[in-house]
């Protein structure tokens, strides 16, 4: 058994483009919060686009000024969140205004990850060691 076996097919993954990022499922509080509250009647997918348009305009002209005008000039810096569960999944866990700014700018452009696989529930490929 290779060591590979016993990673998540993305978790060596380093870069990801922006439009994959983008349309993956954000993780946090941003969507759901307004639902909770049982006022948001928009459906899932609206809430969520709601949410990427205000990352993107917080990182330009809000609580993450300058944000989007550093990412045009030199990129994402600053690796984004990648949170997989035990299903395979992938959900976005931190980085929300980078990856809207860099999607804004060029949805090809490509962003360094963090992947963060949890450890609840071991491989079931996996041996025992």
């Amino acid at each position: 058994m290779a060591a590979s076996d016993h990673l998540h097919p993305k978790q060596l993954s380093m870069f990801m483009p922006a439009r994959e990022l983008y349309n993956m499922t954000p993780n946090g509080g941003d969507v759901n919060e307004a639902n909770m509250n049982g006022g948001d009647q928009r459906s899932p997918q609206e809430r969520v686009q709601h949410m990427w348009n205000t990352k993107l305009g917080e990182s330009q002209s809000g609580s993450q000024e300058g944000l989007h005008e550093s990412i045009a000039k030199s990129g994402v810096q600053t690796p984004v969140g990648i949170q997989h569960d035990n299903n395979g999944n992938m959900s976005i866990s931190d980085g929300h205004h980078r990856i809207a700014a860099a999607n804004n700018i060029n949805p090809n452009m490509e962003i360094p990850i963090t992947n963060n696989v949890p450890n609840n529930k071991p491989n079931p490929n996996a041996g025992d060691f």
